[in-house]
């Protein structure tokens, strides 16, 4: 990765100050392996207009920032003692369809004191090499014993039960996501993603 490739490539999103130079190869015959980080294919310059600068990034660094952005505002909204963050994390599987996975838990919330506000989920892969979800969903304030998951929110479908847990370090689970690797997924897949809506407290 370029040097402070994140700090400049936030500045070419952030401003209009940026002219896109070129578009180039950096990997030809390049074949994606799943589950394997994903390698860089293409490498993009542009120009500073004001300073005249160029500076280079690749699709995989802007994979990375978009990622990281999303994470760091999930987190700005929620990390605050009006809400409470559980983590969930399982396999990517035919049997967890992710999507089926969240409805179910907004289903299993809708009639409680806890409804689900947001979340966000990033693609990981582990040591064994299996890939699997990190699942983060905000809810008000759960007021527990010993950090222990209430039965209301032990999430499992068709069977399957799901890994969760409260987050009580949100810096450091935050970080720790900012730091993983992009992987390939599959084509079209996405690595990462968030709700419509960030709802809060009012």
């Amino acid at each position: 990765m370029y040097k402070n490739t994140s700090t400049r490539l936030y500045s070419a999103k952030t401003s209009g100050n940026f002219k896109f130079i070129n578009k180039t190869p950096i990997s030809d015959g390049y074949k994606p392996i799943k589950n394997d980080p994903k390698e860089a294919r293409f490498e993009y310059l542009l120009k500073d207009i004001d300073s005249g600068k160029q500076f280079r990034f690749n699709d995989v660094d802007s994979i990375r920032f978009k990622r990281n952005k999303m994470i760091e505002s999930f987190f700005s909204v929620y990390d605050n003692p009006n809400y409470s963050l559980v983590e969930s994390c399982f396999l990517d599987s035919d049997d967890l369809p992710l999507n089926r996975v969240i409805q179910s838990i907004k289903q299993k919330s809708v009639n409680t004191n806890f409804p689900v506000l947001g979340y966000i989920w990033v693609i990981d892969v582990g040591t064994n090499n299996k890939m699997h979800f990190h699942l983060v969903i905000a809810y008000p304030k759960l007021e527990v014993k010993n950090a222990a998951i209430p039965k209301f929110l032990k999430y499992g479908f068709r069977k399957n039960k799901i890994y969760s847990r409260f987050i009580s370090n949100t810096n450091g689970f935050k970080t720790y996501l900012k730091k993983k690797k992009v992987f390939e997924r599959g084509k079209r897949k996405r690595t990462y993603n968030k709700s419509i809506k960030l709802k809060t407290i009012t």
